[in-house]
């Protein structure tokens, strides 16, 4: 068991409307109070949002209006009707997990640690240079691998690593922390020299792992993990220019409030049923290169393929708790449930019961997190 200090008094992260948009007398600023709506809107962000126009959507942040009191921002999850479960820090509706899209994702999930500024275990086949872990192979099979352990890892008496769900966002925080099941890997990597050849990425989480195959050059972002009783994968490419790009910038930097690099989809690309595993630990990038073409003689003088780890971290997806003394609740008709994205520091349809649909009065445009 761990513990650290105290919830901040302001739970729930209600919002102060300050003025209109000059190009859209529809939009309206809302400035966040309280950590409630954390990691993605921290107290003192300012929002962008306009009166809803058609029915939340699960996952939706979203503006309410209190019964006489104030509006605050939250997340819908779950709808009239819906008989809802917290099992393990996931959420279930109907007896069926709600899997998170990766871009949902990128909002809840909280970075724990960071591998291109932590030591790697075991680092076979690749380098460290700079801030950048770099795997070369001269146009010829090769192999390299990086095992990832976050210093915010605790190991049980037994030796098995755990995460808890403790919120680094919290000044301090009093609660009985609990284990966090959904973890996995995400980098930003630029291959170069490919063009005729091949890489295999994996990245490896505990027993299970998703392989993703490069060529050519370019920058490429990956994730893969254990979510919500899945393991999931997605690869997409980024913008080439890492100077220009502001968003891919700030995630590389690190000051960017999403857990995963810019652009990630709407769907996960690979999933399947998580193993029924003790630890997702190893934590592993692993590469593979596997020539196609034929060589010349002198192919040994021919660029050697490489490629670049800018950011690789480890991520922990939110670990829901369920409202006091019950773990199973039911959506009346004419409502929905909304929770804070932070569950220690909110209130929300676990202390109020579900809102009416009628309470619903806006929906959130901007969440790029800036403060004014």
């Amino acid at each position: 068991m761990r513990a650290a200090g105290r919830i901040t008094p302001s739970l729930a992260a209600a919002v102060l409307l300050a003025g209109c948009l000059e190009h859209d007398a529809t939009c309206r600023f809302a400035r966040v109070v309280g950590q409630s709506m954390a990691p993605a809107l921290r107290d003192g962000d300012v929002v962008r949002w306009r009166p809803c126009a058609t029915p939340p959507r699960r996952y939706d942040r979203v503006i309410c209006q209190l019964d006489k009191g104030p509006q605050v921002v939250k997340r819908v999850l779950g709808f009239p009707g819906e008989h809802l479960a917290c099992q393990a820090g996931d959420l279930t509706a109907d007896g069926t997990r709600l899997l998170k899209s990766p871009q949902v994702l990128a909002e809840l999930a909280t970075v724990i640690g960071d591998a291109t500024a932590l030591r790697c275990k075991n680092p076979s086949g690749w380098r460290m240079a700079g801030d950048t872990w770099n795997w070369q192979a001269a146009k010829v099979t090769g192999f390299g691998e990086l095992t990832i352990e976050p210093q915010q890892v605790t190991r049980q008496p037994h030796g098995t690593p755990v995460i808890y769900d403790d919120s680094p966002w919290l000044a301090d925080e009093r609660r009985r922390l609990e284990p966090v099941r959904d973890v996995g890997l995400a980098a930003v990597i630029a291959v170069s020299e490919l063009d005729d050849d091949k890489a295999v990425l994996s990245l490896r989480c505990g027993p299970q792992a998703a392989q993703m195959v490069v060529r050519g050059s370019g920058l490429v972002a990956l994730v893969a993990g254990r979510l919500d009783g899945q393991f999931v994968a997605a690869a997409w490419p980024l913008a080439q220019n890492m100077e220009t790009d502001h968003l891919l910038a700030a995630w590389l930097a690190g000051t960017a409030r999403s857990a995963l690099p810019p652009g990630a989809p709407a769907a996960w690309q690979a999933f399947s049923p998580a193993a029924a595993a003790p630890s997702v630990f190893p934590l592993t990038l692993a590469v593979a290169g596997l020539p196609e073409a034929d060589f010349p003689s002198d192919h040994n003088s021919s660029p050697a393929a490489t490629l670049t780890v800018h950011r690789l971290v480890v991520w922990r997806d939110v670990h829901w708790l369920p409202p006091a003394g019950q773990r199973r609740w039911s959506v009346p008709q004419g409502q929905v449930v909304v929770l804070g994205d932070c569950p220690a520091a909110s209130r929300d349809s676990r202390h109020w019961g579900g809102l009416p649909l009628t309470a619903i009065v806006g929906e959130v445009l901007d969440c790029s997190g800036f403060q004014r």
